[in-house]
């Protein structure tokens, strides 16, 4: 068995990114904000344009079995037109995120969700991470628990999604015994 690598994906990934992002969608449409027949029609994916073009501070790391590409963890910072709520400023969301069928039980998942985290709180200025995952999805939300991520419950905060849970990650205070 190969060691499993990680990293941040870059422009040469987009094809690949693109292969696994629309089997993620077909296979898992219930989990994921976006359908498979319309994204896959589309002529670039939004990550596969972040790829190409870096914009304001998205990325996603990959996790390789020698060259294949078996898993993807996205993330974005949220705009801030996009927010009305002063609880959510210098925060970013965790998207996307998907490990193939094969490799699931391997902790590849959670490997991901900490490096996508440790890039953010390390190279941003990012306070916390909110994510959502379906509340019928215990896997994902035990990989979460497990990477620090919490039930995010805020009355000021817009409603999630019909099913969705919201689970937060907020930046460990320096210096903090």
């Amino acid at each position: 068995m190969r060691t499993i690598s990680y990293r941040k994906l870059a422009a040469a990934d987009a094809g690949l990114y693109r292969e696994i992002r629309l089997e993620s969608l077909r296979l898992h449409p219930e989990s994921f904000g976006s359908g498979y027949e319309a994204q896959r029609k589309l002529p670039k994916l939004m990550f596969e344009r972040a790829l190409e073009s870096p914009v304001d501070n998205r990325f996603l790391w990959g996790a390789f079995d020698g060259p294949r590409l078996i898993g993807i963890c996205g993330y974005i910072p949220f705009v801030m037109g996009d927010l009305d709520t002063p609880d959510l400023r210098n925060t970013g969301t965790i998207i996307q995120m998907y490990v193939q069928a094969a490799y699931r039980g391997r902790k590849i998942g959670l490997a991901l969700v900490h490096a996508v985290v440790r890039e953010v709180f390390e190279n941003t200025d990012m306070a916390q991470i909110i994510l959502g995952v379906m509340r019928e999805n215990a896997r994902a939300i035990r990989v979460y628990e497990q990477a620090g991520f919490q039930v995010y419950d805020n009355p000021e905060a817009e409603p999630a999604a019909s099913g969705e849970l919201l689970m937060i990650k907020r930046r460990e205070e320096r210096g903090a015994a």
